[in-house]
């Protein structure tokens, strides 16, 4: 799913751009990132390739329910978040079921300077802004406490735990920024 629209910002003096991302976007980074973090990654392949990669964008761009976006710090890729059943819960207006949030923030340079608080942040504001969702979940594997940590700063709280899971939630009056986010601007194209 493509959305017309983009959301600007700026965090500690450096612009960013949170949009659709495109397989033109992909980078060697990017998928060393996947390849370092694959784990974690819930749509992931035994071949973490640029062309896996650039398939796998171009067919959650054609879908009619997902989307996947780009985190941009000055024109550079950062992170990707994607977020699922998007349309599903505009259409059926399912609080309960709310879209589902993926996170990846790989960049070496922006590793543990808090951009992952803000790529999860900027797309459920975005979502919420733009599609009228309402609530975003998402599901972190049961041994990522620093994602668990990260997303309870942004106003997830925990839903429900498994074995291997802990799920959480955000609702869009629960939603937190990042103190330091400011010149939020939602543009179109």
């Amino acid at each position: 799913m493509i959305f017309d629209s983009y959301l600007s910002f700026s965090r500690k003096n450096i612009s960013l751009l949170f949009r659709n991302l495109i397989p033109d976007d992909i980078s060697e980074e990017y998928i060393s990132g996947l390849r370092r973090n694959a784990r974690f990654l819930i749509n992931r392949s035994d071949d973490i390739s640029r062309q896996w990669q650039e398939d796998y964008i171009n067919n959650v761009n054609r879908s009619n329910h997902d989307s996947i976006f780009g985190l941009f710090a000055d024109d550079v890729l950062i992170g990707s978040v994607g977020i699922q059943q998007i349309s599903h819960t505009i259409t059926e207006k399912c609080a309960l079921d709310g879209a589902f949030l993926g996170c990846f923030v790989f960049h070496p340079q922006f590793l543990k300077r808090g951009f992952g608080i803000t790529a999860v942040w900027a797309g459920c504001y975005y979502v919420h802004k733009i599609a009228n969702v309402n609530l975003v979940q998402c599901g972190v594997d049961i041994q990522n406490k620093k994602s668990v940590k990260m997303l309870k700063s942004c106003g997830f709280t925990i839903k429900s735990e498994t074995a291997e899971k802990i799920y959480m939630h955000c609702t869009a009056e629960d939603l937190m920024s990042p103190l330091d986010i400011s010149n939020i601007r939602i543009g179109y194209y």
